[in-house]
């Protein structure tokens, strides 16, 4: 490359731009600029690229080039004013002997844009040589208000201590754990997991490389924030083929009810917090808290996106000391950020209650929780209504709870085969279960061994499925429910042994209800329906399962015609030696 000047190779070079788009909204966060043509330049891959710029020493230097090529071609496209580019950036320029800084300023100052529209991507492709150096370069970036983005994250050598060190503002989860994650529960686990950490940080997650209807669903129900893949669009050198806003991703996620239910009950909990922005005085700021019942406000950037909270007491010894106010009444808070804003989680308002309690419970500095809207701010959800929610939500649950048994109800039950058929990206199990000769029993021995005997068979449950991700449900009287996901760590046949024992365990322990000389007989009398007396088995429970297998093609089934399947299947299980009848539905 030393050959060839840089400008020479950055004519020959074009840029993409790919949309990262709102997994709630559909709206259109950013566009990631991609570098296209290289091979127009003589290099096989952007890899091959950039190595013989850093072995000619002129990585600083091109980037900057290409730089300002990507922002041109993205401020004169028909953009949403308020979407980011989102640049990659080679982590080896820092090492370069003409590295500097404010470089980028300069080109902004040019073409007359604000620095907000930019989220530099930082890749763990390369290791930092100098861990400290970086940090002092990501802290820059931010207070000459730039937002950072991890890229490619898991699959470099940094992990988390590029994400601990650096606090970006996105988090980028590489394809290769988004490739497959509808039947890797392993990378589910580790990406929920990491998605958590982010959010409690205050970062937006980005689920990259998103190809297909069933990733985008096990990435939104693991509460990844974006997506940018294929599935939504590829990258384009032709802007006007790009849109503002995708009403299918949105209309994807109004498929999923959860997210509507919970939107409507968090809202009536948010409530508006007065916001200041970065570049505020700290004059004017003083004046707010002298004037305010608050004793925090909500820090935002220029297109009122939260970056987190100022304390009133952080700034205390300042507002009420003469000399102090003096000290900092001409400065601005972006020069004194890391002084006094306190990072805080935040959430969309999509939300559930279990993301609202991790973002607020890592942070023990947390007033509450930022709560957004297409990632701008919306209000804010203070500790005292955080635990009114909560509770108020256990109340609910409670209600859902069969009394008898303190397992979720009839209601609960529907929920979760609702929720089960709409997810279209893993197979299902469904069991109805059914006690065999309950009502002669219950007529014999009474309602309160009737009771009895539908405890026995719910603790029983309780020890036979709780060690994996199972679902269990009490529809009312003798009738019961299970259900789970498929998938490599729960494997059909296991399920359908651990059903096999529950039956086995309820035949053996009801014999102790029945009186010494029932059980001696091995049978007992008591009436039929018709009000005749005659001979009746032991009590026995009998299972009827359907199988949904979704791991070749997406299968339809409506809830009721699953209820109606189990129904008459559950004749023919009664009467089979096992007590047990499965179909599968492929």
């Amino acid at each position: 490359m030393s050959k060839i000047s840089c400008e020479d190779v950055v004519s020959k070079i074009d840029y993409a731009f790919q949309p990262i788009v709102n997994i709630n909204s559909g709206r259109v966060v950013a566009y990631e600029a991609l570098l296209r043509d290289y091979k127009n330049a003589g290099f096989s891959s952007i890899e091959d690229f950039f190595n013989a710029a850093y072995d000619a020493k002129i990585l600083y230097k091109l980037d900057l080039l290409l730089r300002e090529k990507a922002i041109k071609k993205f401020i004169d496209a028909p953009f949403d004013k308020n979407a980011k580019i989102f640049y990659n950036i080679d982590n080896r320029i820092i090492e370069m002997d003409d590295y500097k800084t404010g470089a980028t300023s300069e080109i902004l100052d040019r073409l007359g844009v604000k620095k907000s529209i930019i989220a530099f991507e930082i890749s763990e492709k390369f290791e930092f040589k100098s861990f400290l150096k970086a940090q002092e370069v990501f802290n820059l970036y931010q207070q000459q208000g730039y937002q950072i983005a991890i890229d490619d994250f898991g699959t470099g050598f940094s992990g988390l201590k590029l994400l601990y060190h650096a606090e970006p503002n996105y988090l980028k989860i590489d394809r290769f754990f988004i490739q497959d994650i509808c039947t890797d529960r392993k990378k589910k686990l580790f990406i929920s997991n990491i998605i958590t950490i982010s959010h409690t940080i205050g970062a937006i997650v980005i689920a990259e490389g998103v190809e297909t209807k069933e990733e985008f669903f096990v990435c939104k129900e693991i509460g990844c924030d974006c997506v940018q893949g294929y599935f939504v669009e590829p990258p384009q050198t032709d802007v006007l083929k790009l849109r503002l806003k995708y009403s299918e991703v949105k209309e994807l996620s109004i498929q999923d009810k959860r997210s509507k239910i919970e939107k409507n009950s968090i809202k009536k909990y948010v409530k508006n917090v007065k916001t200041v922005s970065l570049n505020s005085k700290m004059s004017a700021i003083f004046e707010i808290f002298k004037n305010s019942q608050n004793s925090y406000l909500v820090v935002v950037d220029e297109i009122n996106r939260p970056i987190g909270i100022l304390k009133e007491k952080k700034l205390r010894k300042y507002i009420y000391n003469p000399f102090g106010s003096t000290l900092l009444t001409n400065k601005r808070l972006s020069e004194k950020k890391d002084d006094f804003l306190t990072k805080c989680g935040s959430v969309e308002i999509y939300s559930n209650i279990s993301k609202i309690l991790k973002a607020f419970s890592y942070n023990n500095e947390a007033e509450g929780v930022i709560v957004t809207k297409n990632f701008e701010y919306y209000g804010f959800i203070d500790a005292k209504n955080i635990l009114h929610y909560l509770n108020n939500k256990n109340i609910a649950d409670a209600r859902n709870q069969n009394p008898l048994s303190g397992l979720p109800g009839n209601k609960k039950v529907e929920e979760f085969i609702r929720e089960r058929l709409e997810n279209k990206g893993s197979s299902s199990l469904f069991t109805y279960f059914d006690f065999d000769n309950f009502k002669p029993f219950n007529d014999l021995y009474g309602f309160r061994n009737g009771d009895r005997a539908i405890l026995l068979f719910a603790d029983i449950m309780r020890k036979k499925f709780k060690n994996k991700n199972y679902f269990i449900g009490h529809i009312g009287g003798d009738d019961f429910f299970m259900g789970c996901e498929i998938n490599d760590e729960c494997l059909f046949e296991d399920v359908y042994s651990d059903i096999s024992k529950t039956i086995s365990s309820f035949s053996k322990d009801i014999e102790s209800f029945y009186s010494y000389e029932d059980i001696q007989r091995g049978y007992y009398v008591s009436k039929n329906r018709d009000g005749v007396s005659q001979k009746f088995s032991f009590m026995t429970v009998s299972a009827a399962t359907i199988c949904l297998n979704r791991t070749t093609k997406n299968s339809y089934l409506p809830d009721n015609e699953l209820s109606y399947l189990l129904a008459n299947m559950k004749k023919i299980a009664k009467n089979d030696i096992s007590h047990m009848t499965y179909a599968s539905i492929a």
